[in-house]
């Protein structure tokens, strides 16, 4: 519970929480589905810095795991790193109707920032 409070806060913090990216990164397959969750979510507030780690743990993690890349695909939108746009261009074609949804959704923020 605290570990999952923790990367929130950082989250809230956004940008200024750049230091800390490793250590959500190493949350990010936690046993704990809320401290993930809430380690994605922290790097997707921190911004473009965070892109590189959201953009390799959707590299590693299992297209099964439906639930974790919607997180993922939805961090990646809030990152504002056009870098990200064509890891999200892949998962709209995703089996999963939501994980579409999440990386459609990201695009089309992505977009307006462009």
């Amino acid at each position: 519970q605290r570990r999952a409070e923790a990367a929130e806060a950082l989250g809230r913090l956004g940008e200024i929480a750049a230091p800390a990216i490793p250590a959500l990164s190493s949350q990010l397959t936690d046993h704990d589905i809320k401290v993930t969750v809430r380690a994605i979510e922290a790097l997707g507030r921190i911004g473009r810095r965070s892109a590189p780690a959201l953009i390799e743990a959707i590299d590693r993690i299992d297209n099964a795991d439906e639930f974790i890349l919607c997180w993922l695909t939805k961090a990646l939108g809030e990152t504002e790193e056009r870098e990200a746009i064509p890891y999200l261009q892949g998962y709209l074609s995703h089996p999963d109707p939501e994980v579409r949804y999440f990386a459609g959704e990201a695009l089309t923020k992505l977009s307006q920032i462009i």
